[in-house]
């Protein structure tokens, strides 16, 4: 599910549920306009997804860590320790 909205808010909800409902894994590349680039703030929307799944559900949502040229090695490497980011 793909959307050009300048905050992913509003459909955040409907994909969690529909992507629990279909699929075992899936990749979550959010359009925010705080970027994911440290665990601390993946940590953070990973809590929202995770409050938005069914309590039945079976997925494994994985967010993606934005890369820039001010990550510290150091993130990248929580991201061993952090199984849902990738």
């Amino acid at each position: 599910m793909l959307t050009s909205s300048p905050s992913d808010g509003h459909l955040l909800k409907s994909f969690v549920v529909h992507n629990a409902t279909t699929f075992k894994q899936s990749i979550i590349m959010p359009n925010l306009k705080l970027l994911i680039t440290n665990v601390v703030i993946a940590i953070a929307y990973q809590e929202r997804i995770d409050n938005d799944l069914p309590s039945n559900n079976n997925i494994t949502p994985l967010i993606i860590l934005y890369v820039t040229d001010n990550t510290y090695p150091n993130e990248i490497k929580l991201t061993k320790v952090e199984t849902f980011l990738v």
